[in-house]
């Protein structure tokens, strides 16, 4: 019932059109004017006449993903994402999706038709597609899903990926371009030398399976120097940046030095020989 509440007055709030995208920069920690990408946060807007915070949809998903809701906020987010990218020609930014949205279906025929006829825009969007509600029946319509997009010329992330059997199940249905490993990682990486070098083990799998890898969690400086001891390059978190509701704005790109693959080359698989001396802005 609880669930089911707050479902609810989810729903009624985005459609009320109190839902509000906010930036989180992915930054490259040893260049840290150089952004990946910003991922939009989707945060709702207090009813007219409240004064209670914004809240962060990531803080309430468990309970969308238990009641399977999450696919018509996936396809608001998207529109939003879509005239953001038009409106700031220069910048990249992602599309924060669960799994049980990663399906062709009627709800996304509209922005693919989009992303079709706006090849400028597609390049430099990001889909993140959250593994953790995955239903591994519907692999298959997953992988399909992320073809299309790739054909767009779209880039994949997987968010929160946790180094288990489901997640590397996704990895390999989506065959990502960005790996997000989850803030757990670096949490257990300044707790124990277990910890450390989990995370350096999970940096050494994710360089073979997908051309970038993000460390998620990134929230003091102790966790900073965490990262980099274990040779991550790009990295997200609050004290590198916390979801900011201004449009973001171009962030310079190292475009003399293409970064190799085991350092974590973020240029699509699929326009890599394309890309090469032309990296897609962030």
């Amino acid at each position: 019932r609880a669930d089911m509440e707050t479902a609810v007055a989810v729903l009624e709030a985005a459609r009320a059109g109190r839902m509000q995208m906010r930036w989180q920069p992915i930054i490259d920690a040893y260049a840290s004017a150089d952004t990946l990408y910003r991922e939009g946060c989707v945060h709702l807007l207090p009813a007219p006449g409240r004064s209670d915070a914004p809240v962060a949809l990531g803080s309430i998903l468990p309970c969308l993903e238990r009641l399977q809701l999450t696919r018509e906020l996936d396809r608001m987010a998207a529109n939003q994402i879509l005239d953001a990218l038009r409106r700031s020609p220069e910048a990249g930014m992602s599309l924060n999706i669960s799994a049980n949205s990663a399906r062709l279906d009627h709800w996304w025929a509209t922005a693919f038709h989009a992303l079709s006829q706006e090849p400028q825009v597609a390049r430099r969007l990001v889909v993140e597609v959250g593994w953790a509600g995955a239903q591994w029946q519907d692999a298959e319509a997953m992988r399909d899903f992320c073809r299309r997009l790739a054909v767009c010329g779209c880039r994949i992330a997987i968010d929160h990926f946790a180094a288990s059997a489901a997640s590397l199940g996704v990895l390999q249905a989506c065959k990502p371009d960005i790996v997000k490993l989850e803030a757990q990682f670096i949490r257990r990486a300044g707790e124990s030398q277990f910890g450390f070098d989990s995370l350096q083990h999970a940096l050494a799998l994710c360089a073979n399976l997908a051309p970038c890898t993000v460390v998620e969690g990134v929230d003091r400086a102790e966790d900073l120097g965490v990262a980099l001891r274990a040779g991550a390059r790009w990295m997200q978190g609050y004290y590198l940046g916390g979801p900011r509701a201004a449009l973001p704005t171009p962030a310079p790109t190292n475009a003399a030095a293409p970064m190799a693959r085991g350092g974590g080359d973020c240029y699509s698989r699929r326009s890599h020989a394309e890309a090469k001396g032309s990296p897609t802005p962030a």
